[in-house]
C-alpha cells in the first residue's frame, strides 16, 4: 500500500500482481476502516465526515470493504 500526496492510495498484491487504486473519499473511508476496531465504527467515525444519506454511506463502505477482501487486499478477524 502507498498513499500518494493527492490523497488517493494504491495497493498492490504482490502474489496476484493485482493492482488497486482508491481515490480520496474511498481513502478516507480505508483509513477509518483501518483505525476502527469496527465497520460500525469506521462507519460512525465517517458519517459527519460527508454531507451523503447513512444508507449510502452504509452501502458504500461496504462495497469498499468487499471489493478490498475480493482483490485479497484485506483480512477481518472472525
Amino acid at each position: 500500500m502507498q498513499e500518494l500526496p493527492d490523497e488517493e492510495t494504491i495497493f498492490l498484491n504482490l502474489s496476484t500482481e493485482s493492482y488497486f487504486g482508491l481515490d480520496r473519499t474511498a481513502t478516507r473511508m480505508y483509513r477509518a476502516l483501518v483505525e476502527g476496531a469496527t465497520i460500525g465504527e469506521a462507519y460512525q467515525r465517517l458519517l459527519p465526515q460527508f454531507e451523503v444519506e447513512p444508507d449510502r454511506l452504509r452501502q458504500d463502505l461496504q462495497s469498499l470493504v468487499e471489493r478490498l477482501v475480493a482483490h485479497g487486499l484485506v483480512q477481518f478477524k472472525a
